[in-house]
């Protein structure tokens, strides 16, 4: 399915075929790595700039037009044929099954956005993983093992782990990563890079133009209203003490959602608005994240970004689960082959059906203030439909 790899150039092999963005072995050079990264630093960033500017109906128009008119252009570069190994390779940042267990060299990482059904994929990975003999040591799975619930953002920086599973921002695990790694890019001087300044002096300095995708990655999305409500039931009512002064959702006007959501925040100092953004954006300032609108100047930098890190990972949405399963079948074999995501729900929202729904006109102010998440949500949902189709041949 892939270029065959030469037995041996410049003494170095091309190894761990492995899936999602290959991680080369450190100071690897053959012709097979280089196309790899060739064809996909090239083709890559054109289908994601293809792919993203389009937007639900009730979003901004301009995000609409341009989502709209590409979104089926992108699908098609994925629906390639396995045997053509160049198309093959521009997709493999998300169509390469991961057949082995992760290492702490080559970790996993799942990408918990909340309220989503996340708490049972963090159950089943947590399982699978002890299941396949990986020791508490190698995991990073709040609430399991020897891992407490909180603080889910706190990432280990003080040792390797072969699986991280929590509500962490993409950018943060990178970071993590490559201060952990930091010893192997002086030793082998790796992403070192030099040049010449006006005085003539020679500077040399490390880059992060390193290739280096760093783990394997899952993730779960959910329709964007349907997440914000559950996360508001959740995160203001369910279990809070009689003190707290909150109306149900069902009680709701519409102005009541746009007044209210920018403003609240939980326990935990998160609010329920731009999930997506707040696990793959760059920005880390809770109150700029909650009140993100497409106003911002940054609104479409950030969502190039964002969706460039979520097409790196596998997309699951557990209001799909069959079809979930089958993906995770696919492309996660040792989580998936033994998980039914259609079964077991973990942390289900306990709030009574009557006071979810909301009334009319929410949504759409509800949206207002996710049109950032809406639109990544509509973009994993091409994703997942892509990897989908490509799992069941």
């Amino acid at each position: 399915m892939f270029a065959k790899k030469p037995k041996e150039m410049d003494n170095s092999t091309c190894q761990n075929q492995r899936g999602m963005g290959e991680i080369l072995s450190v100071g690897e050079s053959c012709w097979y790595s280089r196309l790899n990264r060739k064809l996909i630093g090239f083709l890559f960033p054109l289908l994601i700039f293809h792919l993203l500017f389009s937007r639900p109906q009730h979003t901004n128009t301009k995000i609409e037009a341009k989502m709209t008119a590409t979104v089926n252009n992108v699908i098609e570069e994925l629906n390639v044929n396995p045997n053509d190994e160049e198309a093959m390779l521009a997709v493999a940042p998300f169509l390469q099954p991961v057949v082995s267990l992760p290492t702490n060299n080559r970790p996993f990482a799942f990408f918990h956005n909340r309220k989503g059904g996340g708490s049972t994929l963090r159950s089943a990975i947590y399982n699978a993983a002890r299941n396949n003999n990986l020791t508490d040591s190698n995991l990073w799975v709040p609430c399991f093992g020897s891992v407490p619930c909180v603080h889910f953002e706190a990432i280990p920086r003080q040792s390797y782990r072969a699986i991280y599973a929590s509500h962490i921002n993409y950018e943060e695990l990178v970071r993590a990563r490559r201060q952990m790694i930091q010893s192997l890019r002086v030793d082998n001087k790796e992403n070192n890079d030099s040049m010449t300044l006006s005085s003539g002096k020679n500077a040399t300095y490390y880059h992060l133009k390193d290739d280096r995708h760093h783990f394997d990655c899952l993730t779960n999305i959910r329709q964007t209203v349907s997440r914000v409500v559950s996360c508001y039931n959740f995160r203001f009512l369910q279990g809070k003490k009689k003190s707290w002064d909150m109306p149900y959702a069902d009680e709701m006007t519409p102005d009541d959602w746009t007044a209210l959501l920018p403003q609240a925040y939980d326990k935990y100092a998160g609010g329920c608005n731009n999930e997506l953004l707040r696990t793959f954006g760059s920005l880390n300032d809770e109150e700029i994240i909650n009140t993100f609108t497409k106003d911002s100047p940054y609104f479409e930098s950030e969502l190039r970004r964002a969706a460039g890190r979520m097409a790196r990972c596998i997309i699951v949405d557990l209001h799909r689960c069959e079809e979930s399963n089958a993906v995770l079948q696919h492309y996660l074999p040792w989580l998936g082959h033994s998980l039914d995501l259609c079964t077991g729900h973990k942390n289900v929202g306990k709030t009574s059906s009557n006071h979810t729904r909301i009334r009319e006109g929410s949504a759409e102010a509800i949206l207002a203030q996710n049109e950032f998440d809406e639109s990544l949500f509509r973009f994993g949902t091409k994703l997942f439909d892509a990897q989908l189709r490509f799992a069941q041949r």
